[in-house]
């Protein structure tokens, strides 16, 4: 079939068009008579691609005389879908610096939006969003008990803390962290009675200078740890009415920490 006649057939079955078609493939009128007139002889595939998404036309059809002239509601959805794809990671590409979990997240909104579905939007907006977020679960003890360790019996709820903050700033593991509430005031001023405590859990096998949960007859305390020059283990309170302890490496070896205080948070 001379191609003139193609186009003018696909313009019958459409109800478009020159000027229409030309719209579509994004140029000017005279490269569109050119075509009808066969002074061009051919489209370009880029321009069959733009036929495909905007009127459901089977590029293979305009190139090469294969298939039907439509394509299927499924095979159209595809091949936008497709596109969308290829068009997102385009996109990130010119953008450095990005993981790899981002520029799936910008395709996954650029296909939404492409699809033009508000749902889709929306769920592609909400999956970015806790993506970027890491649910950390909150920890009631009970003031004394057989047992102060930390459960899935012992989660009350969660706290939500960006990705980035935990795992780029900190340096943590998500799946290793807890909050607790202090409990006392052994800890002020640096500490007060009911701030929230992030501790991580890694820490309770290798430990260095800091603050740390530790259960101590069935309680959860939290207390300052500190190495001396001779080796020994200082353990104390940064309230000046609170003993200090010294340990020996064994003792210390012996001590149940639950995990190491690495932020805390307090209400003005």
């Amino acid at each position: 079939m001379a191609f003139p006649q193609k186009l003018q057939i696909l313009l019958n079955a459409t109800g478009k068009t020159r000027a229409e078609l030309a719209a579509v493939f994004g140029c000017n009128r005279q490269r569109i008579d050119d075509l009808f007139s066969g002074r061009v002889s051919k489209i370009r595939p880029g321009e069959a691609e733009l036929a495909a998404e905007h009127w459901r036309v089977n590029p293979q059809w305009l190139l090469a005389d294969e298939g039907e002239m439509f394509l299927q509601p499924e095979q159209h959805a595809q091949l936008l879908r497709l596109k969308s794809i290829r068009d997102g990671t385009e996109i990130t590409r010119d953008v450095p610096g990005l993981t790899a979990q981002e520029q799936q997240q910008i395709q996954q909104l650029f296909l939404a939006l492409k699809s033009r579905n508000a749902e889709m939007v929306r769920a592609a907006l909400g999956a970015s969003a806790d993506q970027e977020m890491i649910r950390v679960p909150r920890h009631a003890l009970p003031a004394a008990g057989v047992q102060a360790q930390l459960s899935d019996d012992t989660i009350v709820d969660h706290l939500a803390f960006r990705r980035h903050w935990l795992t780029g700033v900190m340096g943590l593991d998500p799946s290793q962290l807890a909050l607790i509430d202090m409990n006392g005031d052994a800890m002020a001023p640096t500490v007060a009675q009911g701030d929230l405590l992030l501790l991580d859990t890694r820490s309770a096998q290798s430990w260095r200078d800091g603050l740390y949960a530790i259960a101590v007859n069935g309680m959860l305390v939290v207390r300052r740890l500190c190495q001396r020059l001779s080796g020994q283990i200082e353990i104390g309170a940064d309230n000046p009415f609170y003993g200090v302890e010294t340990l020996d490496a064994q003792q210390v070896a012996r001590l149940d920490i639950v995990g190491r205080v690495v932020w805390h948070g307090h209400p003005l």
